[in-house]
């Protein structure tokens, strides 16, 4: 064979094993995933107000938050008259502005997965009534979650979901506290809270 003949044949067999890399794929967002964005797409929420840390107890520092934790807990369920329970349900946290932190009493009746959904850059942290804080089980966002929940506007699509945390609590009541992050673009956050 000459070497023209060996080089076409290589590079037709190169060729032809390349297009299955650049075939066309569809990728399906989770059930989970779908519905919180369903959620927060929709127009319908329970308003929610947030505590600062002084509004709670003006004594109290972020060091003896630990330690007081409990009390917060009742103090803001009772101030608030509401207590976020985690029953697939959508909300819209207000923050204020002028703190970087803002607190919630959450309950928690199942020992399941919870998972926060929110349309901003955020960041959760749990806090059980001893003061001990929560890890995070997840906070990945899948390339279908993030481009499979998308809204338009002035002709360019945006992701509607900007932050996702998975925690695995025990059915207990918890100090949610929510801290604004450089990236924070508003004070209202439609949230989702999803049991897996």
């Amino acid at each position: 064979m000459s070497g023209f003949k060996i080089f076409f044949l290589l590079s037709l067999t190169a060729f032809f094993f390349a297009c299955e890399d650049f075939q066309t794929q569809n990728y399906e967002i989770d059930a989970i995933d779908a519905q919180a964005c369903t959620m927060i797409s929709d127009t319908t929420f329970k308003n929610i107000p947030t505590k600062s840390l002084a509004e709670i107890n003006a004594g109290w520092t972020l060091e003896q938050l630990g330690d007081s934790a409990a009390k917060a807990i009742t103090i803001l369920k009772d101030s608030l008259q509401v207590t976020i329970s985690a029953l697939d349900s959508a909300y819209q946290i207000i923050v204020n502005d002028a703190v970087d932190s803002s607190y919630l009493a959450l309950s928690t009746t199942e020992g399941m997965p919870l998972l926060f959904y929110v349309d901003d850059f955020i960041k959760i942290d749990l806090i059980d009534s001893t003061g001990v804080m929560l890890g995070i089980s997840d906070e990945t966002m899948s390339p279908e979650l993030v481009g499979g929940c998308l809204e338009m506007d002035k002709d360019v699509y945006y992701p509607v979901i900007k932050t996702r945390y998975v925690y695995k609590p025990e059915a207990n009541k918890y100090l949610l506290r929510i801290i604004k992050t450089d990236q924070t673009e508003k004070s209202r956050f439609k949230t989702a809270v999803l049991n897996k």
